[in-house]
């Protein structure tokens, strides 16, 4: 068989073969063309919203891994600050303890005590200031800690700003104890000392 009757006959054949389908796709009616429509764009909106769900659990993951993040980092500082407090407790106590020892003494050798007294009590005040600023700050990154893995990204937030706010004031609050320590109650407690050594040189 020749090149051309090959050609011949593919033709006839395909025409044989496709005619049929042709037929039926200009065949179609209105209403089929309509549900096809529809067919594709069920498709279409079944397709997107798997992008969607498939977006939103990669989100989903990188929000576990900043809330996990958050979390130990509030840990640490929740942490830090507990035993800053405690180191502050410690030092003040000991402090304390020392004033203490000097009035006793000095109350002893009959010597005059009321203005280191008086400041002692300032400063007990103030320690009791600081240590009640140092619980709060706990208490709010405690807080914090709550809202990191929750849904109220806001409320994080918010909690965060108050407990970085409060950071601040405990800061302020120990250095006026630290400054009320070092200019009045040190200097007053070194005077009495020294009367007690003029006393015994006499």
């Amino acid at each position: 068989m020749t090149v051309g009757k090959n050609l011949a006959v593919m033709a006839i054949v395909g025409g044989m073969l496709f005619s049929p389908l042709v037929g039926t796709i200009s065949a179609q009616t209105p209403q089929e063309k309509r549900e096809g429509l529809r067919a594709q764009f069920q498709e279409k909106k079944e397709q997107n919203q798997e992008n969607r769900e498939q977006f939103q659990e990669q989100r989903g993951e990188v929000q576990e891994q900043r809330c996990s993040l958050a979390t130990n980092r509030i840990d640490t500082w929740t942490t830090r600050y507990s035993e800053n407090r405690s180191r502050f407790q410690r030092m003040e106590a000991k402090a304390l303890e020392i004033i203490d020892k000097v009035i006793t003494r000095a109350q002893e050798k009959g010597k005059d005590t009321t203005d280191l007294e008086a400041k002692t009590t300032e400063f007990k005040a103030k320690i009791v200031v600081a240590d009640g600023e140092y619980a709060t700050l706990v208490d709010l990154l405690n807080q914090t800690k709550g809202h990191a893995c929750g849904e109220s990204e806001g409320a994080f937030k918010e909690a965060l700003v108050a407990a970085r706010t409060q950071l601040t004031v405990v800061r302020q609050a120990i250095a006026d104890a630290r400054e009320y320590y070092k200019n009045e109650v040190r200097p007053a407690a070194r005077a009495l000392l020294q009367s007690e050594r003029e006393t015994n040189d006499n």
